[in-house]
């Protein structure tokens, strides 16, 4: 996939989400501001009614079980359920739960990936997208009619080099050929985010020289095969491309 479409692709959406993204930032503020009580005058009154929405949403146990049916056992039903908590305690879920519950409420829209299965441990490794970092295509409201989306991504340097070794990463031999650091608006989008939802703002440096801002690029190739891609920061070099077997 040439960069260029990838380039225009990402302005399209990015373009389509920018104002609803900046008008979601201004409202975490104001979330954020209500929680820190005697330090702001202001009415606590969206505060109680988003976190007794939540209460109402969210529940930290797994929600569905294994009922009888013809052609199954009792002792098949019991494994089934145990193994349906195993896998729920494994995954975390209930934490991705949370978060998707919270995003969902807040930005009217969440999202969980379920790309991945972790081969070794025998589990889906489900994963909560940032709506802020997200970008899709804008032209298409069904998520599997969309010819692309997106999402930034972050790893370490010392991530990068092993996955260079590992030769996982092949269009670079070293993390030196892509540019560090982070987008400051990008950046500033985290930290909304944590201080709405977790109530603690990130004290690090987002123009570390060690950490890489990663497009991960889904789209169809120019054999209509379903692909990712990873771009460099510019969104020069393609560092990563896989086809997906779905």
């Amino acid at each position: 996939m040439k960069p260029k479409y990838i380039q225009d692709s990402y302005e399209e959406s990015r373009n389509f989400l920018q104002s609803w993204k900046q008008r979601k930032v201004r409202q975490l503020v104001l979330l954020n501001n209500l929680q820190r009580g005697d330090q702001t005058i202001a009415s606590t009154l969206l505060l109680t009614l988003f976190n007794r929405v939540l209460s109402s949403m969210y529940d930290d146990k797994l929600q569905v079980k294994f009922l009888p049916s013809q052609g199954i056992t009792q002792n098949q039903l019991n494994s089934y359920n145990v193994l349906a908590q195993s896998d729920y305690n494994e995954m975390e879920k209930s934490k991705l739960d949370y978060d998707w519950c919270w995003d969902a409420l807040f930005f009217n829209r969440g999202y969980m990936e379920t790309l991945r299965f972790d081969k070794k441990r025998k589990i889906m490794s489900p994963h909560i997208i940032n709506p802020l970092v997200f970008g899709y295509d804008p032209y298409f409201s069904e998520v599997q009619d969309w010819r692309y989306y997106w999402k930034w991504i972050t790893k370490s340097r010392a991530e990068i080099q092993r996955l260079i070794e590992n030769k996982t990463i092949t269009g670079i031999k070293s993390p030196d050929e892509i540019p560090s650091g982070i987008d400051e608006y990008i950046w500033e989008y985290k930290i909304k985010r944590d201080e709405a939802k977790k109530a603690v703002a990130p004290t690090m440096d987002s123009a570390g020289g060690d950490i890489y801002q990663i497009l991960e690029f889904y789209c169809y190739n120019e054999d209509g095969k379903k692909t990712v891609y990873w771009m460099d920061r510019d969104m020069n070099k393609t560092l990563w491309e896989q086809k997906l077997d779905l």
